[in-house]
């Protein structure tokens, strides 16, 4: 919910451009600096919980297991509802500060304003922006255990603080120090592009302006990759050190070099996705939000990454070969958990394979699936019981939020009512049964048992068990949930339902509870599109 809130106000507003017009009209004082740097406040604070983690280590279980035991529906609810209130007012007097007037040409000017804010209304701002995120904070923390964190692990919170600004200060320095690596980011930019789209591409080398027809953007010093490659080398040091005696070295020195490459081509990667979306989609998200929340999403990904990387590599840890790796010794039961799996995998390539717009052969990914599962059945020891709130209440928060951010496909709408009444009465009928239950039972125990099943299991370095309760692992539940967004074809949507699908099995002793969540998301999804015809959502 923070992160859905978050990418809004970041897609629709720009604090600095705010901070351009500001600097137009000889505007100052501390309402000015506060917008303005929201940008840099925002970077920090994404590192912060990354290195927080990072130096907690071991401790990080044992609060988040406080976390979980002292967990309230009721309280969470409550304080939810008041969050909304006050990120509404947010939303409200962010409209009126970031009012504008004249998008101009997004791809080389700054947006320009009809005035700028006086600073009342920008303290009102600030106020709602505290309490949104006291309030949210209140919904999954109690106050008492929230200051006892704080003052237990004041000094921490103070070093993971310093720490991050260290690391943006990285970012800030290799910014401004290296000239040369954006030549070759423009190379590199324009040939992902020419990949992604057939039409003419719109470039000068000289000048570094690449785009597609009349969206066009620089490729200045500041977005050739220095800033990201500058954390990654900030935040691998501060790896390294905290981790040392786990690591071998030299030969984890090379985690630098990689780290700093990754962030680099995903930057690249990101540019030519930025041109793409603002030629062919709105020029006003490609620049305004995508332009930045792309490249934090590629530092969090890459620095996941690496440190999962680092851990489960025998090249770079002792842990691998201390622990003898993550040994699986039911091999039974992961088969089990997989062969449902791959059935539906591969039911899926058949029938895009020999379909075009509509999916007719979409029963095969039914019918193999329950074929697979009836084999598999007795290995699985999955015995249904009665749903527990948690499970049916991030079931419904999630399939609310499924359908906020997937919208409608208004020609993929119609091309399913068009192909289904072209159809036998008979036949139109037996395919929607098979979409409508397949969606809400037959996916829900497979993608569940092979994401929070075997992959979260896996990333999480234990043994894969249906039973139980789980280990919590970071790198685990964000690595499974890219994964499970990628295969949905939404990564934000999917990946944010991958997360409550694992908070889900990390809160509970079964499979069966994320299976039951899952199951209530998509069945609320079947009954929204009998309801509105909306297929794109399912």
């Amino acid at each position: 919910m923070l992160i859905v809130e978050a990418l809004y106000l970041s897609l629709k507003f720009d604090s600095y451009t705010l901070l351009s017009r500001a600097a137009e009209l000889g505007s100052s004082g501390v309402g000015v600096f506060i917008l303005g740097h929201l940008g840099a406040t925002a970077k920090v604070l994404i590192i912060f919980p990354i290195i927080l983690c990072l130096l907690l280590k071991d401790r990080y279980g044992v609060w988040l297991s406080s976390l979980f035991q002292q967990l309230s529906p009721k309280t969470c609810i409550i304080f939810l509802c008041v969050q909304c209130i006050c990120f509404f007012l947010l939303v409200s007097i962010s409209s009126q500060i970031f009012t504008v007037a004249d998008l101009g040409s997004l791809g080389s000017k700054p947006q320009r304003f009809q005035y700028f804010p006086h600073h009342e209304i920008i303290y009102v701002w600030l106020a709602c922006s505290i309490l949104s995120m006291m309030f949210w904070l209140f919904a999954i923390i109690k106050p008492a255990l929230l200051f006892t964190f704080i003052r237990v692990e004041a000094s921490t919170l103070l070093k993971a603080l310093l720490l991050s600004l260290i690391v943006w200060g990285m970012a800030l320095i290799t910014q401004s120090s290296w000239s040369s690596l954006g030549d070759y980011t423009f190379i590199l930019s324009s040939q992902i592009l020419s990949l992604l789209s057939s039409e003419p591409i719109v470039m000068n080398p000289l000048s570094r302006d690449l785009g597609l027809g009349q969206f066009v953007v620089n490729i200045a010093p500041v977005c050739s990759g220095y800033e990201g490659i500058g954390l990654m080398l900030a935040f691998t040091a501060i790896y390294l050190y905290l981790y040392r005696a786990e690591l071998i070295f030299p030969q984890a020195l090379l985690l630098f070099p990689i780290g700093a490459v990754v962030i680099w081509l995903l930057n690249s990667v990101r540019i030519a996705f930025l041109i793409l979306i603002g030629h062919q989609w709105s020029a006003e998200i490609a620049v305004g939000g995508f332009h930045s929340q792309a490249g934090w999403l590629a530092f969090i990904i890459t620095s996941l990454g690496l440190l999962w990387f680092a851990s489960v590599c025998n090249f770079f840890s002792k842990s691998v070969d201390d622990v003898n790796s993550f040994k699986v010794h039911n091999s039974k039961v992961i088969n089990a958990i997989l062969i449902p799996f791959i059935a539906l995998l591969g039911a899926a390539i058949l029938s895009k394979t020999f379909t075009q717009q509509f999916d007719w052969l979409y029963p095969m990914r039914v019918i193999l699936p329950v074929l697979a599962l009836y084999w598999c059945w007795s290995s699985l020891s999955l015995n249904f019981n009665r749903p527990r709130f948690e499970s049916v209440l991030i079931g419904a928060i999630v399939a609310i939020m499924w359908i906020f951010m997937l919208g409608e496909n208004i020609e993929y709408n119609q091309t399913i009512r068009s192909s289904l009444q072209e159809l036998p009465l008979s036949l139109a009928i037996a395919w929607i049964v098979c979409r409508c239950v397949g969606a809400a039972f037959i996916i829900p125990i497979v993608e569940e048992l092979a994401f929070r099943g075997y992959l979260l299991s896996t990333l999480a370095r234990v043994n894969v068990s249906l039973h139980g309760k789980m280990v919590f692992s970071l790198p685990a539940v964000i690595l499974s949930s890219l994964a499970f967004g990628w295969l949905h074809g939404a990564w934000i949507a999917g990946t944010l339902a991958g997360v409550c699908y694992a908070l889900v099995r990390l809160r509970s002793q079964s499979i069966i509870d994320p299976i039951i969540a899952h199951g209530i998301t998509n069945g609320l999804l079947v009954v929204y599109v009998m309801y509105s015809g909306n297929w794109s959502v399912l």
